[in-house]
């Protein structure tokens, strides 16, 4: 009886430690999204009006919203979130500094 219940707990941790290998999902690196927010940044300087720079703010807030979402839920990991910080301030300049200049040459 024990030795059926000893083998029966084995096959059990076998299934379960293959379910958790195949299952795992392996969070996103705050790093990573800093990629995304450099190119925004990219875009934000070469952008023509104040409409396209309003799309580009809008990416980096959804950007954001999902990143803090998923610090919160564990769906983006902590790992080089002082990369995505500081491209955020990145994108947040590009942006500002590009209003700027359109409104100077529209003056």
């Amino acid at each position: 009886m024990f030795l059926v219940l000893w083998i029966g707990s084995l096959v059990g941790s076998g299934f379960l430690w293959l379910y958790s290998q195949v299952t795992r999902v392996e969070p996103i690196k705050a790093g990573q999204l800093a990629v995304t927010l450099h190119e925004l940044a990219q875009r934000a300087r070469k952008a023509e009006d104040p409409e396209a720079l309003d799309n580009i703010e809008g990416e980096v807030d959804r950007l954001l919203t999902m990143t803090i979402d998923g610090l919160n839920d564990g769906s983006v990991s902590e790992d080089n979130f002082e990369a995505f910080s500081m491209t955020f301030d990145l994108a947040r300049s590009a942006i500002t500094d590009r209003r700027e200049q359109l409104a100077e040459e529209a003056a």
